[in-house]
């Protein structure tokens, strides 16, 4: 379920049900800020697939913003991490890294399935990303 807090109310509010699979591995989940939108996003072991929901706060539901099939890069990863949507880049493309410090960053086209390699690490480093703790659910 996902929970809003109001800073000026000091209250809680149920806003809806996460469009996850219960009971899920909390390791496979992921949530972030995309084009100022709530994401989260289930990995699927069994089917090698990762699907990105986005939350529409005007209808209070969730949308699917693009699932991808992970098998053509599953060699690319050093390990099973759930992949971390950091950003929307130009022509609905996505950037995307693992949670190990050993794997590469990447580029997914929705519109191709096709991935690109944008950067492969060569010694372990370390990434820290930026996203809003704070946005709003409610319509403008």
């Amino acid at each position: 379920m996902v929970l809003s807090f109001d800073l000026h109310t000091v209250t809680f509010q149920l806003i809806c049900k996460a469009p996850i699979a219960h009971p899920c591995d909390p390791h496979l989940l992921t949530m972030c800020i995309l084009d100022n939108r709530l994401c989260v996003s289930e990995r699927k072991r069994k089917e090698n697939t990762q699907v990105i929901w986005s939350f529409d706060s005007s209808g209070k539901t969730w949308k699917t913003m693009c699932s991808l099939d992970l098998n053509p890069i599953s060699s690319w990863w050093s390990t099973d991490f759930t992949l971390l949507p950091i950003a929307n880049l130009d022509k609905g493309r996505i950037l995307l890294q693992s949670g190990a410090c050993i794997d590469p960053l990447v580029i997914h086209d929705p519109h191709t399935q096709s991935y690109e390699l944008l950067f492969q690490p060569n010694r372990l480093t370390g990434s820290v990303y930026y996203f809003e703790s704070l946005f709003s659910t409610l319509c403008n």
